[in-house]
């Protein structure tokens, strides 16, 4: 006889792994079947995961003019090949950026950052992005003029 309700659960458990609970109530017994099979890539619907700590990633960068300003971010795995955007329009390592690779961290800067710097940057891998933003801020110069008492004698 055909058990009633067969429920079916399945899961990722890693990228590398996909996991499926199969369970099977009738009104005397019940029958669980776990199945565990490797992943084939392109064929599960579970996002593979490219960016790790994106909670710690500094997504708004404050930069004065003529510094440099650095965006960055992690990588799952250091063969992570990234791509970076400002504005949705590709960067190329150049005089002014410098796109940098280092284990699994993925780095951005900008050199001497002028006001057209400023705007919204995108790291993408893998069909997924982080969105970073670059506020260029001009510097503020303070003269402090001291006045002696012999200078205020002409006042």
């Amino acid at each position: 006889k055909t058990p009633q309700n067969p429920q079916t659960i399945c899961f990722a458990c890693s990228s590398d792994w996909f996991r499926c609970a199969l369970s099977c109530q009738s009104f005397f017994s019940s029958v669980t079947l776990y199945l565990q099979l490797p992943t084939i890539r392109g064929l599960s619907n579970v996002p593979e995961v490219v960016f790790t700590n994106k909670e710690k990633v500094q997504k708004e960068v404050k930069a004065a003019l003529s510094e440099n300003a650095t965006l960055s971010c992690e990588v799952a795995q250091e063969k992570t090949e990234v791509k970076w955007y400002k504005d949705g329009k590709l960067i190329t390592s150049s005089k002014k950026f410098k796109v940098e690779s280092e284990g699994k961290s993925r780095r951005l800067v900008v050199g001497e950052v002028e006001k057209k710097d400023a705007g919204e940057y995108t790291c993408e891998a893998a069909g997924q992005k982080l969105t970073f933003r670059i506020d260029v801020t001009a510097l503020m110069c303070f003269v402090i003029c001291s006045i002696s008492s012999s200078s205020q004698d002409g006042l």
